[in-house]
């Protein structure tokens, strides 16, 4: 995603796991991340449905992941429990995938960021040194 120009950054089960022993906890069946409600607009317009080759150290032939925008993106109500997930990045030969909500600015509650589960989120600097490389938010109950 950073070689799209999208910054994002884990969240729910996968933040957990990262913080308790640097892996995906064993329940949790796929990977979550937030992006901005600007980069979810930029994803859309310019990558939706593409496929991109990635290489990394575990697969250096590459894997193909294709960029699925889900068109429900631009309604950031929380009232439809059954479409929280706003994209997904998924892995064209397993179908493994990654899922992607964006975060919305929440009207006349300056720096609180809300996403369509019903979280919500203080933006602020994060209290720990192992999480300020995550540099905008922090989750908090508001």
């Amino acid at each position: 995603m950073a070689d799209l120009g999208a910054e994002t950054w884990i969240i729910h089960g996968t933040l957990m796991g990262w913080w308790w022993n640097r892996k995906i906890m064993p329940w949790d069946s796929d990977i979550d991340v937030h992006v901005s409600e600007d980069t979810m607009d930029f994803l859309a317009s310019y990558y939706n449905m593409t496929i991109h080759m990635v290489r990394t150290t575990h697969a250096p032939q590459g894997k193909n992941y294709m960029l699925e925008i889900n068109p429900g993106y631009v309604n950031p109500s929380p009232g439809d429990s059954l479409n929280t997930i706003d994209a997904r990045w998924i892995d064209m030969l397993s179908g493994v995938f990654i899922d992607i909500t964006a975060v919305h600015p929440k009207r006349n509650h300056p720096g609180i960021m809300y996403c369509k589960d019903s979280h919500r989120y203080r933006v602020g600097r994060s209290r720990s040194r192992h999480l300020q490389s995550c540099r905008r938010l922090t989750t908090r109950r508001v």
